[in-house]
């Protein structure tokens, strides 16, 4: 199966990006595991404007103290999206983050303490943490995606995003790749979704090529014809795919969502 990794595909698609998310991919995966005796920690700045907003530890002290922990930075207006047990979220890919859900900022007031991230995000694979921080005043909602051993002996962290737009909600592990409009060409394709099926007409009658990818850049499918395609898409999970159908006119870009 053909990858095309998502900055692959932002610089094939300069002009198609209008989402207001700020993507940042941690390259190399970021593996924090702590010695024996050490704490092993990460810091995030999810703007980037020099200020750590949150941080990660994995605490490796002696054999009864080996945790796995997350934090929002002292004197930083950050929260953490969690459950009623204090425990952050672990979110699955393109669940909603927003106001809703309970929120604490673990540097305040009796929301001192750290936040535990044991059970449910241990062994379960890639799970995302709900962030939110406060710019000029406002809440920006964001993600960061981590993979905790099954053991407590250390996560990976992978990649981090957030929504420039204020108060505005942000889906889990969505890199900004979600809201792509036409790159060039005149108005030539017209694409019709019935479910999961999606139905692809040139206006030209020329030859179409259809590609589908999904938010991590793996193409998914690929069909080629002339004048009209027919892509059934039921055996692909659940989410946000992207479109790229390409005609002698040009070349269209769009979101669907199964």
């Amino acid at each position: 199966m053909k990858t095309l990794g998502t900055t692959a595909l932002v610089l094939l698609l300069p002009l198609c990006l209008i989402a207001q998310i700020q993507y940042h991919d941690i390259h190399p995966d970021t593996l924090l595991t702590a010695q024996r005796g050490t704490i092993a920690e990460y810091d995030l700045d999810m703007d980037e404007d020099g200020t750590v907003d949150f941080y990660f530890k994995h605490f490796n002290l002696d054999v009864d103290w080996n945790h796995l922990e997350a934090y929002t930075n002292y004197g930083q207006p950050g929260e953490v999206r969690v459950l009623a047990s204090r425990t952050p979220v672990p979110l699955q890919h393109m669940e909603e983050i927003s106001s809703s859900g309970q929120w604490v900022c673990t540097a305040s007031g009796s929301s001192s303490s750290a936040l535990f991230m044991e059970a449910r995000w241990c062994g379960a694979g890639d799970r995302y943490m709900g962030l939110r921080f406060r710019r000029n005043g406002d809440w920006h909602y964001g993600w960061i995606r981590i993979n905790a051993a099954a053991d407590t002996t250390g996560m990976v962290i992978k990649d981090f995003a957030w929504e420039t737009q204020a108060n505005s909600a942000i889906l889990a592990g969505d890199g900004g790749t979600t809201d792509l409009e036409e790159l060039h060409g005149p108005h030539t394709i017209s694409m019709v979704q019935q479910g999961r099926y999606i139905s692809i007409k040139a206006g030209d009658g020329g030859r179409l090529h259809t590609v589908v990818y999904d938010l991590l850049g793996v193409q998914r499918l690929e069909r080629s014809g002339f004048e009209r395609i027919t892509m059934d898409l039921s055996a692909l999970p659940h989410g946000i795919y992207i479109l790229r159908m390409k005609t002698g006119a040009g070349v269209h870009v769009r979101r669907i969502v199964l």
